[in-house]
């Protein structure tokens, strides 16, 4: 699936909040191309999200519902959503339209809930048109009879079907969901992903490159001989780590930075993008990069994101939270940043629908002079220097 629209209310700190992940035009001389599906050039959408904001704006939370939405349509539960219900007066709602490019259907999903569960969840479909604007296929998807509609019957009962009976009822008659599609988070404390990365031969090669190119004192990777589904990190000066289940022991951490750390879980994020951008056209895959390269330098940060841009499948989308200013110095176009602050409730600024249109660099200086209103307020902090 192709993220198009998200709106939330009452989740977390989510209050009528819109984010658009579609673009009105396209853009000359972008670093990202082919923003728009092959057969249907109308649906425009963006396949890279660089979200950047102060601490505790919300980055890592916008990420964590994407990925409960998209277990959600894999039919895996989600319960802990309902847990994070603002107001526990009134109903919360997810409201998401997506594109299905192996089913050239335009979707829509509504769900609303309340602290009880599920309270009412709503499904609309309707075919793509080469001749219609996304505008008019949406107009078109509002007007038709929903797909799928289910509504809990006594409110004050509680859903102990964990949100899955979109899943259940729709196998039931017959309605086709995206199974087609994949999804890798990763998060500063977890790992989420409908793909368990194999340590195969190509991919620890790859590993190989990056660890190398993050620490000059690694001389290789290699499969372990001795433990399965293991690997071994060798050092110039003979000595090595073991890399078990995707887990270093306590005593091997001390051995790494912690930029290197990190560096292996930005690896197989990156192992995932390019085998899935080799395999079929049709899959559409969503990545979440939640701030691992805190700990890299800024070159290092700007090659590794290009090269996931580049080698990313044609209808996958990556989504990139970084501190990093310098990353809006990359060609990228302005519809590519989301920013991110939050006042009493979780804020967007999308620059393409505020002006900034060009597919410039000026965007940095703009938020250096906090246009945005990304910029963290240090005034408590200064103020330390004024205490005797």
């Amino acid at each position: 699936m192709i993220f198009l629209r998200l709106k939330v209310d009452n989740l977390y700190m989510f209050q009528d909040a819109t984010i658009d992940f579609t673009y009105s035009r396209r853009v000359k001389g972008s670093l990202v191309e082919g923003e728009y599906l092959e057969e249907f050039p109308q649906v425009r959408f963006k396949r890279v999200c660089v979200i950047m904001g102060p601490n505790a704006a919300g980055k890592t939370t916008l990420g964590r519902l994407m990925c409960s939405i998209n277990n959600y349509l894999f039919g895996i539960p989600v319960k802990e959503v309902r847990e994070n219900i603002y107001d526990s007066n009134r109903p919360a709602f997810v409201d998401l339209l997506y594109v299905v490019p192996a089913l050239e259907e335009l979707r829509r999903l509504r769900v609303e809930l309340d602290t009880k569960g599920l309270r009412r969840e709503t499904l609309w479909a309707a075919p793509l048109r080469k001749s219609k604007s996304l505008k008019q296929m949406e107009s078109a998807l509002d007007e038709s009879e929903p797909l799928f509609e289910w509504m809990r019957q006594d409110k004050a009962a509680a859903d102990d079907a964990g949100g899955l009976v979109l899943l259940s009822q729709a196998f039931a008659t017959g309605v086709s969901l995206d199974r087609a599609s994949g999804w890798h988070y990763i998060f500063s404390e977890m790992d989420v992903s409908s793909d368990n990365l194999a340590h195969e031969q190509q991919d620890l090669v790859l590993l190989e490159k990056v660890l190398r190119a993050f620490d000059g004192s690694i001389d290789s990777v290699r499969l372990s001989q001795d433990k399965d589904n293991a690997y071994v990190i060798a050092f110039h000066n003979g000595d090595r780590v073991i890399v078990e289940d995707g887990q270093l022991r306590p005593s091997d951490r001390l051995r790494l930075s912690r930029g290197t750390l990190e560096s292996i879980e930005v690896a197989k994020l990156l192992a995932t993008i390019i085998r899935q951008g080799r395999g079929s056209p049709d899959v559409s895959s969503t990545f979440f990069l939640d701030e691992k390269m805190a700990y890299s330098h800024t070159e290092m940060e700007a090659a590794i994101l290009n090269v996931m841009i580049e080698r990313m499948g044609r209808y996958s989308q990556l989504f990139y939270t970084t501190h990093n200013h310098d990353i809006l110095s990359m060609a990228l176009p302005s519809h590519s940043y989301l920013f991110m602050y939050k006042d009493d409730f979780v804020r967007f600024a999308q620059p393409e629908k505020m002006g900034f249109s060009k597919n410039d660099r000026n965007l940095l200086g703009y938020v250096r002079n906090d246009i945005f209103g990304t910029v963290p307020d240090t005034s408590l902090i200064d103020a330390l220097l004024e205490e005797a």
